[in-house]
């Protein structure tokens, strides 16, 4: 393989043997070297000239030989590791009869005649026996019945209307009375209309909502608020799930038992359209658990092989992996208040003030919401580079990993999360799953310990517990007693690891799922998120695009293409504005940059970004600035623009039609998200001319000509016959008087 791959003309690097070389540079001699004069082979510069021919020819040759693992070695240098086999994820719906419990990490699989396959719950669930029954939406006093689209798979209907005003409500009506337990809502929304959220290399989506709604329950004649523990659908912004723990007691009002939810406040950019809102459901990956499994005994330099491939080693964090969540919450608080550089006061202090006033508060069995953040601030802080400190995970037994291997590895690796993810794993056995390849290694008359993965064994000494595995090849590779330590032949090997199907595990809606007690359900929606282990081909042209993308805003354009591209949002445009502070609109201040953008909305629907819109966009501006550079994120300042002229139609014309294309027309063209001359949005700062409108109405069918068109912005902004905006305005359409000559 060549190394200058894609470009087959120069490819093959090793195309001159020795002699050429040599020949080649002796020719070279005297143009630089006239008054060298003897070429011999006795002559010592001739010598010196052979010898680095040599090396060259080994250079060129191993050059020419760069395989995929040494373009891998190349990638790992850049940040870029080839990504592994990804499960795939899907949301069920079980049909328990009774109050029944499914625990985190629950095997569900597929009746034996679609083909058995195995997913794993990421979550508990405590069945419910209330049914929803109706769903109502009231806003501007108006009521819809949206029970029969819930029912329907492919239809939607408005959470609040069409325009989600404040006040409006959507009211859930129960056959029976919500039990007082932690209860899931799960909401999914219809985004098919939409395009994609933005994204940005590997960042979370940080958004900021800017509607609150309030979850209330009737009883007592008046709607009193639930304890809401999680929202993730952030006030139905995005699919997912509400937790709240069941109220007191119910009211029956209509035959139903009711819980509703209210827009306090705020708007959306996008009103939230439904899809469904079902009860008793939770999420499932496709993995299967393989524990303990005994591929052989020891040997130096030793290859074993795994029964089952691929391997997922996913490093993150599910809430079934904490096996012990009163134990870890109770050694966490204990070590952390006893003051001592120990495991608990650094992740406890990593965690951060919120998880940790939620820990010192905890009583009794840990709510949904303490786990969710305790759950994402550990996902949170495996990412981090310093989460290893000796002081503090001196004493936790690291089985041979020494000081030095850590603060070594540290040094170079650039993927932190396998290393962190085991000294927590480390810090709290029996509490935490080992979610990774977990391979532990029993000499004689001696316990069980737990050895960690390196990439290779460059770095490793030969007492340290190291092994290297190979995901596809189903292989773990042991040390060699130099570098890394070897297992004798007479220790033990045992392996714990998670497997999946890749994308076989993508599965269409309709399953049929059972667990192993007899429970069933369906996923009413395909999984999603399965797929095969990166090829190197692919990570090359991943590494490359990765190359071309933007992380340091430097140019105007720079922060447009940032703004775009903010994780969770859908922009439709941004526009930057240099040397501007929309403080002080009429002075230049240099350094500082203002943001205008453009959130995208449906048809019909002026797109004005909120105050949480402009802080996520700001959030993500933030950290890909210059430090030297201000930067401000504000909404366009919108001039509305309405056109009074007199059409004359050709002969055989419909006025009626005429009249409704050329309005159409004029809305379209004073668009902000689709006008303009080229249809995508009203440019910033551009003022209206009449002209213009003239051309654009002529081109209408059935028009002749237009008479006397004028432009008015309520008596505002006009210069002369046009409208002038400020650099970070757009106009939008007003009410158009079309007379039909």
């Amino acid at each position: 393989m060549g190394l200058l791959e894609g470009f087959p003309e120069i490819a093959n690097l090793d195309d001159k043997n020795f002699d050429e070389l040599v020949n080649e540079a002796r020719s070279l001699l005297a143009r630089y070297g006239s008054e060298w004069t003897d070429h011999n082979i006795h002559d010592p510069g001739i010598t010196f000239l052979e010898l680095f021919a040599w090396l060259a020819e080994m250079q060129i040759y191993q050059l020419n030989r760069v395989s995929d693992s040494n373009y891998l070695k190349f990638l790992k240098l850049m940040g870029f590791s080839q990504l592994d086999a990804g499960p795939a994820c899907l949301d069920i719906t079980f049909d328990a009869t009774g109050e029944t419990t499914i625990a985190a990490g629950t095997q569900v699989s597929t009746s034996a005649d679609s083909g058995k396959i195995v997913f794993e719950t990421t979550e508990e669930l405590n069945f419910i026996k209330a049914r929803l029954k109706s769903i109502l939406t009231t806003a501007d006093s108006k009521t819809v019945d949206n029970t029969r689209a819930n029912e329907k798979e492919d239809i939607y209907y408005s959470a609040f209307g069409e325009t989600a005003p404040v006040g409006a409500v959507l009211r859930l009506g129960f056959d029976k009375p919500l039990p007082k337990k932690e209860i899931k809502l799960t909401v999914v929304l219809s985004e098919d209309d939409l395009p994609p959220t933005g994204s940005h290399a590997d960042e979370p989506a940080i958004v900021i909502p800017e509607v609150s709604v309030a979850w209330e329950y009737l009883e007592g004649g008046k709607w009193n608020p639930l304890v809401i523990k999680k929202d993730l659908t952030l006030a139905l912004t995005v699919s997912g799930r509400v937790v709240f723990d069941g109220p007191p007691g119910m009211d029956k009002k209509d035959g139903m038992y009711w819980v509703r939810c209210r827009l306090k406040e705020g708007s959306y950019e996008i009103a939230p359209r439904i899809n469904m809102i079902v009860l008793n459901t939770i999420q499932a990956m496709q993995v299967e658990t393989i524990t303990d499994e005994e591929p052989g005994t020891g040997a130096p330099g030793m290859v074993v092989e795994l029964s089952r491939k691929p391997l997922v080693r996913n490093a993150a964090f599910r809430e079934d992996d904490v096996l012990d969540w009163p134990g870890l919450l109770k050694q966490l608080r204990d070590e952390y208040s006893s003051g001592k550089p120990c495991p608990g006061k650094r992740i406890m202090e990593m965690l951060g003030d919120n998880v940790i006033t939620l820990i010192n508060e905890w009583e009794g069995e840990p709510g949904e919401d303490l786990k969710y953040e305790v759950i994402a601030g550990l996902n949170t802080m495996i990412r981090r580079k310093d989460l290893y400190e000796s002081g503090s995970f001196k004493n936790i037994g690291l089985a041979g990993l020494t000081k030095k291997s850590l603060a070594v590895r540290f040094a170079f690796i650039q993927d932190f999360e396998p290393v962190n993810r085991f000294l927590i794993e480390a810090s709290y056995p029996g509490k935490i799953a080992i979610n990774r390849l977990g391979v532990r290694v029993q000499e004689k008359n001696s316990g069980w310990d737990d050895w960690y993965e390196v990439d290779d064994f460059e770095f490793s000494g030969p007492d340290d517990t190291h092994y290297v595995s190979d995901p596809e090849k189903q292989e773990i590779t042991f040390g060699n007693g130099l570098n890394g330590r070897c297992p004798s032949r007479s220790a033990k090997i045992r392996v714990s690891y998670k497997t999946t199907l890749e994308d076989k595990g993508n599965l269409s809606k309709g399953q049929k799922w059972v667990t192993g007690d007899g429970i069933t359900g369906t996923n009413l929606r395909a999984s999603s998120g399965g797929k095969a282990a990166e090829t190197p081909e692919h990570a090359k042209a991943r590494a490359k695009r990765d190359c071309r993308n933007i992380y340091r805003a430097i140019t105007s354009q720079d922060y447009e293409q940032l703004a775009l591209s903010t994780p969770g949002l859908r922009i439709a445009r941004a526009k930057a504005l240099s040397n501007y502070n929309p403080e002080f609109p009429c002075i230049a201040f240099p350094g500082t940059i203002t943001i205008v953008i453009v959130p995208y909305t449906r048809q019909g629907v002026t797109p004005i970004p909120g105050e949480g819109f402009c802080e996520t966009v700001l959030h993500h501006l933030d950290m890909h600035r210059l430090v030297t550079s201000g930067v401000y994120v504000v909404g366009p300042q919108y001039v509305k623009v309405s056109v009074k002229c007199s059409v004359h139609i050709k002969k055989g014309s419909s006025p009626v039609e005429v009249g409704k294309r050329v309005r159409n027309a004029l809305m379209t063209f004073l668009d902000p998200q689709r006008g303009g001359a080229d249809g995508k949005g009203w440019p910033f700062g551009r003022p209206v001319y009449p002209s213009e409108i003239y051309q654009r109405i002529e081109k209408e069918d059935g028009v002749d000509y237009a008479l006397g068109v004028s432009l008015d912005a309520d008596g505002k902004f006009r210069k002369g016959d046009a409208i002038v905006i400020s650099p970070s305005g757009l106009v939008y359409s007003g009410e158009h008087q079309v007379e039909i000559i």
